[in-house]
Order: structure tokens, then sequence, then C-alpha cells
């Protein structure tokens, strides 16, 4: 058991993240889809469908979708799953209502919502060959409710409300990517991938900020996308 865990609805919490910075001097343009990427010495212009952004620098925080046009050898690309159940009526065997996350390997994870559901999600697994993580989600689904029933067997009346299946990356060390790219000028990349892109992604504010303001932290270059990969165990 361990304390200070919080629960956050992602939806809301990615919309007020970004009307705060707005407050602060962001502008946005949504459904701006890149077209053309364009670099000189000095500075980068971005074509999208709406018009063009010149820049002296770029950050490219487009999640999972980057590895579509620039792969990373580290990264690696996962099918993930997850089921909502109808409300429950009876949740108190549940202790505390704890968040459950196990660390095997596919790992599972349990947790409740406040109108009395219950979300079960993981089973990672590679992708099939179509790239079509919806493929396996109906059996997936199932599972998914059989181990809940395993946790919980008197809740035996738990029905599935919704399903779904997405692409879910990591990387090869468990570390994310960070940083500048050779083949990209005047352009940063945060590649968070893993369980903790929340926490990667805070710290991937704090190092580019410096390094765009001429004070590039030393730490940088522990998440540089080129480092090299050698896993083999000593």
């Amino acid at each position: 058991m361990t304390r200070g865990d919080a629960e956050v609805d992602p939806y809301r919490f990615g919309h007020n993240l970004v009307q705060d910075a707005s407050e602060h001097g962001l502008r946005v343009y949504e459904n701006s889809e890149v077209k053309e990427t364009r670099y000189t010495d000095s500075d980068v212009t971005v074509l999208t469908d709406q018009g063009s952004v010149l820049a002296r620098n770029i950050i490219w925080a487009t999640g999972y979708s980057t590895q579509e046009w620039k792969p990373d050898y580290q990264a690696e690309l996962l099918n993930t799953y997850a089921i909502l159940t109808e409300p429950v009526s009876d949740l108190s065997s549940w202790y505390e209502r704890a968040f459950i996350w196990e660390t095997n390997r596919p790992y599972l994870y349990f947790r409740t919502t406040p109108d009395q559901r219950i979300i079960a999600g993981g089973l990672d697994e590679p992708l099939p060959p179509s790239g079509k993580p919806e493929e396996y989600a109906e059996s997936r689904s199932r599972r998914l409710l059989n181990e809940i029933h395993q946790l919980f067997p008197h809740m035996t009346d738990l029905k599935i409300a919704c399903s779904w299946a997405g692409v879910f990356a990591t990387t090869k060390d468990g570390i994310p990517l960070i940083g500048r790219h050779p083949k990209y000028p005047h352009s940063y990349f945060i590649e968070v991938y893993g369980g903790n892109g929340t926490v990667y992604s805070m710290i991937a504010a704090d190092l580019l900020g410096e390094t765009i303001a001429g004070r590039e932290p030393e730490e940088l270059k522990w998440f540089s996308l080129t480092r090299p990969m050698d896993l083999k165990m000593s």
C-alpha cells in the first residue's frame, strides 16, 4: 500500500491546462494539420491547412503519432485495452477504493469512479500486423471483465458499459525521449512514452524551457533521442 495517488479526468485536465496557458499568452489553433515543415539556418516555418507559423524554435509534442513520421529505434508501440462497467450496486468490499496496479508484464490496473463504476485495463501486447488494435478488443474486454471477477468474485452482475483499444508506446530502456534530433534543425521533441507521461512532461518542460532560454541543463543528455541502446545484462 502506498499513499499520495491522485485521480483525475484526463479530458478535463488537458482542456484546463490549455485554457490556463492561453490566459498567459499561448495562442491556440486547434484542428490545424501540419502539411509541411521548412528549415533554414536561423528559423523554421510550419505550414498548416490554415496558414503558416514562423518560429526560431519549435517543440514537437505530438504523442505516439510522432512515430508515423519520425520513427525512433528506441520506441516500442503496443496495443492496450480498457473497459468501463455499468454502475456497481455495492463496492464496500473494495478496500478504501484503492487504485490497483500490478508490476507483472503484461500488467493490469483497476480503479473505481465517482459514479460507482469500475475501470479495468492493461493486457499490453504487440500491435497486430494490420496495425488495428480494435481487432482484439472484444476478446480482451471479456478477459478484463473476468479479471475483475477473480478479484471480487461476489460481483456477479458486472456488465461492460463500453470498451476500447488503443496504441500505447514505451521505450526499450524505460527512459523518455526529450531534446533535439540531428535531422530536424531548430526542433525539440517531447516523447514521454511509458506509464509516467505526466511526470516526464513536467521534467521536459523544465529542461526545454531552460535550453531555449540559453541555459541548457546537463541532465538533458540523459534523455537524448540518439542515445545508444545496449540492454545486455552483465
